[in-house]
């Protein structure tokens, strides 16, 4: 039976876009149907944004819509534009995918189950180096966004550390098991830092978001206008509570920052999750892998380091991964692989290939990603979701993330031509 609804809704809706109910309408219907704070969809190819739905509130306080310029906090994805960094560093010849970290940091890092198996770059960006969040870490993650000075990440990764734990590692063989890691990310914001001599968040300025012509930020102080940050949310008892980004128009100010040594801890600016840009910014960062590595005449990264991060580092063979209720099936270097596996759930049902990655903080939910066959791809971000996380019947997903999914797919399906 559910099927066969399925298959009507479909049929309807798609005869609703092809008469030419705009798309718009129906994000509407989804967004009340779950109850959505606000967010944005935005459907694209390699040339060009397609369609931009913002809909709901970003401040539900100060009454602030979203827009196409509002930012949000994109969580996760965030990892995705640090792999980027690695790759311009890599492609310098400034570190080496297959590189030992202790090597860069400059002290020893080694899973004290496996003295003799080197963690390496690579690793990192794929989840298999074995970095678990141990016991200590949430502590350590605090004390690196609140306390001044900033503690060096050595003291949590360094066997020698103050706040280091062996729970910090699995008993798995680095290189073999796939460990969804956010502390390995911190360490690679550390490594770009290490290498590069700069701040992680002036980095990616610098070399990502200015030579794209992007508002993004992994630091909120760069931008001029705090009120285009969107507030996040949870709803408790018919309210909405903010969780993050509450800033009211006041900008913050950190103090720790002006002590701070580049080279100690990428954890402080959130290489792990915490970018803030907005839906059509992040499509111009998606952009480049539909575009062999540029967008427009910017060129970000190579081709070749393109190739390098969608093609599969790791895949799922029943025991190599920690539990994941199956999210996770195959992954590159910075990017979700979503493939015809049977135990993959496909995003889009009529691609065969997507790669991309996903996001989860603080009530936000973020989506990013594409199909390098069809050469179109989609950004879907929300900053509360009324209706619960649960998720849906037999998928890794929420509700109303397959409900923008399946719209997504639909208006690919009208809009079908080469691209």
């Amino acid at each position: 039976m559910r099927k066969t609804i399925s298959v009507l809704s479909f049929f309807f809706i798609l005869i609703n876009i092809s008469a030419g109910q705009t798309l718009a309408e129906e994000v509407g219907k989804i967004s009340k149907k779950h109850d959505l704070s606000g967010g944005i969809l935005v459907l694209f190819n390699s040339r060009e944004i397609l369609q931009t739905i913002p809909f709901g509130s970003a401040d539900h306080e100060r009454n602030i819509s979203v827009t196409d310029s509002t930012v949000f906090r994109i969580a996760s994805i965030s990892k995705t534009i640090t792999t980027l960094a690695v790759m311009q560093l890599y492609e310098q010849n400034k570190l080496s995918p297959d590189q030992d970290i202790s090597e860069i940091l400059g002290y020893e890092v080694k899973n004290p189950h496996f003295p003799g198996i080197p963690v390496t770059v690579r690793m990192l960006l794929s989840h298999t180096s074995s970095f678990a969040e141990g016991e200590a870490y949430d502590d350590f993650l605090g004390l690196s966004y609140n306390s001044d000075p900033i503690p060096d990440i050595r003291e949590l990764i360094n066997k020698n550390g103050k706040y280091y734990t062996p729970d910090q590692f699995l008993v798995q063989k680095p290189g073999s098991f796939f460990n969804y890691s956010n502390l390995g990310y911190g360490i690679l914001g550390t490594i770009i830092e290490k290498i590069s001599g700069k701040r992680f968040d002036e980095y990616c300025r610098e070399n990502i978001f200015e030579p794209l012509g992007i508002d993004a930020s992994y630091n909120v102080l760069d931008f001029e206008n705090i009120d285009k940050i969107s507030v996040l949310y949870h709803k408790t008892e018919d309210i909405w509570m903010p969780q993050a980004d509450n800033y009211k128009g006041i900008r913050p100010v950190f103090y720790n920052l002006k002590t701070y040594r580049p080279g100690t801890n990428g954890l402080r600016f959130g290489a792990q999750g915490g970018l803030r840009i907005s839906g059509t910014d992040l499509v111009n960062i998606f952009m480049i892998f539909l575009n062999k590595g540029k967008k427009d005449k910017t060129r970000i990264i190579s081709n070749k380091s393109v190739r390098m991060m969608l093609r599969s580092e790791w895949d799922f063979d029943g025991k190599n991964a920690s539990d994941n209720e199956g999210f996770f099936r195959s992954w590159g270097l910075g990017i979700q692989r979503i493939t015809e596996s049977p135990a993959s759930e496909k995003v889009l049902q009529s691609s065969k290939f997507m790669a991309g990655h996903s996001g989860d903080a603080y009530g936000l939910i973020s989506n990013a990603f594409i199909d390098p066959q069809r050469k179109i791809g989609f950004v879907l971000i929300t900053n509360g979701c009324g209706t619960g996380y649960d998720h849906a019947a037999n998928s890794t997903y929420i509700p109303f993330e397959k409900d923008f999914f399946e719209l997504t797919d639909m208006f690919f399906a009208v809009k079908r031509r080469k691209y």
